[in-house]
């Protein structure tokens, strides 16, 4: 089983982004699905698999900090 934390994309060069995650940055590649600077995400080896809404992501991260 895996957990996945939501990231938020701060940088995008060529299909690769760097994303945030609680505090760590991450390069991912963006080949699957279309982001912009600013989305929230989920990924999962080394891709963005799906993106979310600002409103999910809080509230899913609400979650790992009980």
């Amino acid at each position: 089983m895996c957990l996945v934390i939501p990231s938020q994309v701060k940088k995008i060069k060529n299909n690769l982004a760097v994303v945030k995650r609680k505090g760590q940055r991450d390069k991912v590649k963006a080949d699957l699905v279309k982001v912009r600077v600013g989305d929230w995400v989920f990924t999962q080896a080394g891709f963005i698999v799906q993106k979310l809404s600002k409103a999910e992501a809080l509230k899913t991260l609400e979650y790992y900090e009980k």
